[in-house]
């Protein structure tokens, strides 16, 4: 079998630029046994006279956290997160989203452009514009997406040698702290750590006092649909309720949905789902009325 995670958090928070990734992730399956509780579904201790599979709360948490991120070379302070996607997700995708340069593209263009100042007796001010033009023109035989790392227009050129092609292609990635403070979101009121409730696995833990009616936590969303996450396993027999036949004329049977959907915020009668991704949000644990605090 296979199967594929979802890692909020930075996981989905980070976007990528092929020439300005700044961190990487580490194993993503790596397996977290250190603080089961002992009631954990997916161990034997604790589980007296209930088997792992009567369990009640087998499969209500993974066992798979702590992808750790680090960083791959000094970070500004105020500059954006950048991961690393592959070229492979831009390629196929050029469709939709256009060519997007590679990290060699981008370093390519830069020593191209540096090569065309070195000849420059007007301390890289002014850029000949027929002279750029050819040097376009010889991008674009070489590669496609080499041409893209490059400058649209001539009076752009001497920034783009001054920081970089792949800095220019997105200038505002490095931000002031008074504009984020005026912009931006704080993240930091929670840490993960094992829940006080028996089979919950992670919890949410407020970093400083919260006073009543403040934010706890912002958290953009992404859409899902609710069909997406359904699980379906071949049986032998006819269409009946909750059967159905795939494209292969296989007689399927629904035998529950993916974890994700435990996550996900949504009305019982609609197909649309909303997941929250932003850091630790989602190790926030149900309470009851006299118990909720958030």
């Amino acid at each position: 079998t296979s199967g594929s995670a979802i890692v909020p958090g930075l996981g989905m928070l980070a976007n990528s630029h092929l020439g300005l990734a700044n961190m990487r992730h580490d194993d993503a399956w790596r397996a977290q046994f250190d603080d089961v509780d002992g009631t954990n579904s997916l161990s034997s201790e604790g589980m007296q006279s209930m088997t792992v599979e009567k369990d009640v709360g087998r499969g209500a948490n993974s066992i798979h956290s702590r992808v750790l991120f680090f960083a791959k070379e000094e970070i500004q302070s105020g500059e954006e997160l950048f991961v690393n996607y592959g070229d492979g997700w831009f390629t196929a995708r050029e469709e939709w989203i256009g060519v997007v340069p590679s990290k060699e593209n981008y370093r390519e263009a830069d020593r191209m452009i540096g090569e065309l100042f070195s000849g420059n007796d007007n301390d890289g001010v002014v850029v000949d514009p027929q002279a750029y033009e050819e040097l376009l023109k010889e991008a674009e035989k070489k590669d496609k997406r080499l041409r893209a790392a490059f400058p649209d227009n001539v009076e752009d050129v001497p920034v783009a040698n001054e920081i970089g092609t792949a800095r220019f292609s997105a200038k505002s990635s490095i931000q002031s702290i008074e504009w984020l403070e005026e912009n931006g979101a704080c993240l930091d009121n929670l840490i993960s750590g094992t829940s006080t409730i028996p089979q919950a696995g992670q919890g949410a833990f407020a970093t400083r006092d919260i006073h009543r009616g403040a934010v706890v936590m912002t958290t953009p969303l992404i859409t899902l649909e609710r069909e997406a996450l359904e699980l379906w396993e071949e049986v032998n027999g006819s269409d009946a309720e909750g059967i159905r036949r795939n494209e292969d004329d296989k007689v399927m049977e629904m035998v529950g949905h993916q974890l994700l959907l435990n996550y996900c915020y949504g009305h019982a009668n609609s197909s649309l789902l909303l997941f929250p991704y932003a850091p630790t949000v989602n190790f926030i644990n149900h309470g009851s009325k006299e118990e909720a605090n958030a």
